[in-house]
């Protein structure tokens, strides 16, 4: 804001100055990298996602704060528009993820503009931080809190605490921007480590450094249930692991997990990454499942094979569009399958005749007993686990005793967006304080 003289009245009127290009592109740029070494770039760093509503907070402008905020996005989710250009079915996946990309950055952005009080009243803009906060962490309006700094440093959950973070990550931010705030016009020594603004910052780089550790925990695999951690590449490619190859391998895997004396070496599920048996047309996966379930040796272990189905085609072209799935496959029963939310539509999505989508929680019965249920188990396909607030609420309405993400990282792309996920799926584990473990198909580097 400047000021400028009018000679005819005497007196100076308020004049607003646009930021120019350059800071506008600084900010853009300084969001984006924020958001990338936060998520999809670094298997350490999303504890560092806290910077940005405390930067935020400190914008003068609006436009400065869209700016940073959605550079912060597009940096954060950037594995979105790599994985679908990769994606062999372009045609159908570029365009829903470029959408939700560029859209739902955008959004979300302007949700924390909401923090920019233009008098810059150091209370106002600690309300407005916990209001955007929340906002963008529970609402479609942030993107059920995908890449959301309340994931960056998630405590392990003991009883509530867990939960408490969920209140404590705001209140300590918007602690911290108060004081900073609030000291701008004083001439004490504000830098000093006793002031008050010294203490808020110690406070929140304490709060980063607990994210920092927590982000590289190993995921706990849950009680009842195991994950094959496979390197077999995708099916059909020349030199992936052939699908005669898959079944063996996998077999020897359920009789060495299931056919130990150990109790802690028997399992009732077994599951699969994604995409680790290829893609099938809907009708056809339950028989597919059927023929080639490899759990047919192993007694009364489940078996969670991880396909792909096909369920429409696009013209002439052949194009076909996917979903991730799992089968489940019991003993004696008929296979289940589970499809992954449609990634145009993360939030919501309507079960289909073929699918079972929403509150997919599987019975896991340990081995040995006359259908005595010890635990239940969320399963959470690929892209599901970005939206955590999602998650987060199901979890607390209808709880599972443990969570299982089952995902996929056969590329590049599908490599960060797999790292964005684990992130996101610890958290919410060390928020929620249940057993988690991963199904990851071609193994990288990601939790």
């Amino acid at each position: 804001m400047r000021t400028q003289s009018d000679p005819l009245l005497g007196k100076t009127t308020p004049q607003t100055v646009p930021p120019r290009a350059g800071v506008t592109l600084g900010l853009l740029v300084a969001g984006a990298a924020l958001g990338a070494v936060a998520w999809p770039l670094s298997t350490w760093a999303a504890g560092l996602s806290i910077v940005l509503p405390v930067a935020v907070a400190l914008c003068r402008r609006k436009w400065s704060a869209f700016t940073l905020a959605g550079g912060y996005y597009l940096g954060a989710l950037s594995s979105l528009p790599v994985s679908a250009l990769q994606s062999p079915m372009v045609g159908a996946d570029v365009l829903p993820k470029l959408t939700l990309w560029l859209g739902g950055s955008a959004l979300a952005a302007i949700m924390w503009t909401m923090v920019v009080d233009p008098r810059r009243r150091a209370g106002h803009v600690a309300l407005r931080l916990v209001l955007a906060w929340s906002l963008t962490l529970l609402t479609p309006l942030g993107l059920m809190g995908a890449v959301h700094p309340a994931w960056g440093w998630a405590f392990d959950a003991k009883g509530s605490w867990g939960l408490a973070t969920l209140v404590l990550g705001p209140v300590v931010t918007a602690f911290t921007v108060y004081h900073v705030l609030s000291e701008r016009h004083r001439t004490i020594k504000r830098w000093a480590w006793h002031s008050a603004r010294g203490l808020a910052l110690i406070i929140a780089f304490a709060v980063i450094g607990k994210g920092l550790g927590d982000q590289t925990v190993v995921p706990r695999q849950a009680g009842q249930a195991a994950a094959v951690q496979s390197r077999w590449g995708r099916l059909g490619e020349a030199g992936a692991v052939t699908l005669e190859e898959r079944i063996a391998r996998t077999k020897l895997s359920l009789a060495a997990l299931g056919g130990a004396d150990e109790p802690g070496a028997k399992v009732g599920l077994v599951l699969t990454g994604v995409n680790a048996f290829g893609v099938h047309p809907v009708e056809e996966v339950a028989s597919f499942a059927r023929e080639t379930n490899p759990a047919t040796d192993a007694g009364a272990i489940a078996f969670g094979m991880g396909v792909s189905v096909t369920e429409s085609a696009d013209g002439e072209a052949g194009i076909t569009r996917a979903r991730l799935a799992v089968v489940i496959l019991r003993e004696g029963e008929q296979p289940v399958l589970m499809c992954a939310t449609d990634p145009r539509n993360l939030v919501f999505d309507w079960p289909g005749p073929h699918c079972l989508r929403n509150e997919r929680i599987v019975a896991v019965a340990p081995l040995g007993t006359a259908g005595g249920l010890q635990q239940t188990m969320r399963l959470v396909i690929a892209d599901e686990a970005l939206p955590g607030g999602a998650l987060l609420l199901k979890q607390l309405t209808k709880p599972a005793h443990s969570l299982a993400l089952v995902t996929s990282s056969a590329g590049a792309g599908e490599a960060l967006a797999a790292r964005v996920q684990a992130k996101h799926f610890n958290a919410l584990a060390m928020v929620t304080g249940v057993p988690h473990m991963m199904a990851t198909n071609t193994l990288s580097r990601i939790d």
